[in-house]
Formats: C-alpha cells, sequence, structure tokens
C-alpha cells in the first residue's frame, strides 16, 4: 500500500493536518494522524467543556491542560486515565488514536481500558450534579452526607 494522495489535507481545530490515504485492493483507509494534545482538544471542545473546568474535574491546572492541547507536554498515566473517564473515552484511542473514540459498555474493546464498571444511570446523575457544584458546596454536601449516613 502506498498513500495515494500525499498532498491532501484536513481542517481540524484551524489546522490543516496531513491525510494519509492508502487503497489496498479496492478499498480505500483514510488516517489522520494527530497528537494527542489534538486528540483531548477536540474531545473537550465536543464536549463542551473549557480548559479550566476539564483541568478541575481531572484534579490539575488549567495551564496544565493546556500545554497538553498545544502538544508542549504530555499528561501522566494517571491523567490520561483521568480524562479518558472524564471525557467519556477509550484509552487506547486517547493514547494512540487507534480504535473508537467513544466508550460505549457493549462495544466489544479490552475491559483493562476502563477504571471502573459503567456506573448505573442515577448515580451516573449524582455525579453530573456533584461536578457542577462549587468546591465549598461540595464540602457542605459530603458534610451533610456523613452525618446523615
Amino acid at each position: 500500500m502506498r498513500n495515494v494522495y500525499p498532498n491532501y489535507k484536513f481542517r481540524l481545530l484551524n489546522k490543516s493536518i496531513p491525510l494519509v490515504i492508502y487503497k489496498n485492493i479496492g478499498i480505500t483507509y483514510i488516517f489522520i494522524p494527530m497528537k494527542i494534545g489534538l486528540r483531548i482538544k477536540a474531545t473537550r471542545e465536543l464536549r463542551g467543556l473549557s480548559q479550566g473546568e476539564l483541568a478541575r474535574r481531572i484534579g490539575v491546572s488549567q495551564p496544565a491542560a493546556s500545554d497538553w492541547e498545544n502538544c508542549r507536554s504530555e499528561p501522566t498515566v494517571e491523567n490520561l486515565r483521568a480524562l479518558a473517564v472524564e471525557l467519556d473515552l477509550w484509552f487506547e484511542w486517547l493514547v494512540t488514536g487507534r480504535g473508537t473514540r467513544d466508550y460505549d459498555p457493549n462495544q466489544p474493546q479490552p475491559p483493562e481500558f476502563r477504571t471502573a464498571p459503567p456506573l448505573p444511570a442515577d448515580e451516573r446523575d449524582l455525579q453530573a450534579a456533584y461536578r457542577k457544584l462549587t468546591p465549598a458546596r461540595r464540602e457542605a454536601l459530603l458534610d451533610f452526607l456523613k452525618r446523615w449516613g
């Protein structure tokens, strides 16, 4: 196989990215080589999160998230795992770009790429509501639940 159209470009996030297009036995394969930072940024924007909100959710500073997205540094394995869970991605896709992007528990993928089994719907709703709270309200809610339970 050889790159059939070596000069084709793809626009993503206002950047021109070369396409790698292969033809083999009548099948055309299109690969979009992306660095990990572009995968993080594209998915974060798709999910409607700001850099600051994503950074807060995974417990890092906003400049750290910016450095990842601009390919000035790479996240640690722990941060990659947190990103995969927070953005609801397959770990393999986040790290390598291979496989499917969005996590689907019904999709046949090796289970080791997820850090925990999927939560029931009511627990996901609670988690989503908790994530919207300010740090002070989170602390107050946790104190209340400890006293109540």
